[in-house]
């Protein structure tokens, strides 16, 4: 396994230095009333700090080859640029690094702008097709709900004509057998005449229904 390099690691531990010297130069410098009108005049304050604080020399076009310490610069100078200020116009930015970045800003925000109004018509889209679902549902759902009903009627009438025509015939049985069978009306169950003891035939359970028919035909009849 290749050992870190001894360099390499000097350089980012001098970076990271740098790195919170110039945070907290910035943080600093936002306080106060000092305003810089483009990223190279901060650069150049910036190095100066840095030269005071490192006792060493430190030129501004260093920091603005560095990726990170450049960002932090830009980072700075776009949240506290004044309005009309050069910086944020290409025209006023000299450094090539810093126009391409602006320029890319730029480029991004257009195509996240035109990302923004693609969503919002397909979410119009979506919320219009939403909306003829439902619609659409809504009268389904009223036509499943009175076509079972027309249908459960068509059904609870031919169960009731079935029931009738069972009524019918065990009537029409019940009165053959009579000198076998007896109709309680009063407990509504079926007997057997030829036993004194365990002689329900049909308890009231099952044969009230026939007996309720049984004691509304003989109204109609009366």
């Amino acid at each position: 396994m290749k050992k870190p390099s001894s360099f390499a690691a000097w350089q980012e531990a001098n970076q990271v230095r740098r790195e919170a010297i110039i945070e907290d130069y910035l943080q600093y410098l936002g306080k106060t009333r000092v305003r810089v009108r483009n990223p190279t005049d901060l650069a150049d304050l910036v190095a100066r700090h840095i030269a005071q604080v490192e006792d060493g020399p430190c030129n501004k076009s260093t920091l603005m080859r560095n990726f990170r310490y450049k960002a932090k610069i830009l980072t700075y100078q776009a949240e506290h640029s004044e309005s009309g200020s050069r910086s944020l116009r290409p025209r006023g930015v000299t450094d090539p690094s810093t126009n391409a970045l602006v320029t890319i800003a730029k480029l991004e925000a257009g195509n996240l702008k035109r990302e923004v109004g693609r969503l919002n018509i397909y979410i119009n889209s979506l919320e219009e097709q939403l909306e003829q679902y439902q619609q659409q549902g809504r009268q389904r759902l009223s036509e499943l709900v009175a076509h079972k009903a027309e249908s459960g009627a068509h059904r609870i009438s031919d169960y009731e004509f079935k029931f009738v025509r069972t009524c019918q015939a065990l009537r029409a049985l019940v009165s053959h057998m009579n000198l076998v069978l007896e109709v309680d009306t009063k407990a509504q169950r079926i007997l057997d005449r030829s036993k004194r003891r365990n002689n329900v035939i049909v308890d009231n359970e099952i044969a009230g229904p026939f007996i309720e028919w049984l004691a509304s035909v003989s109204e109609e009849v009366k």
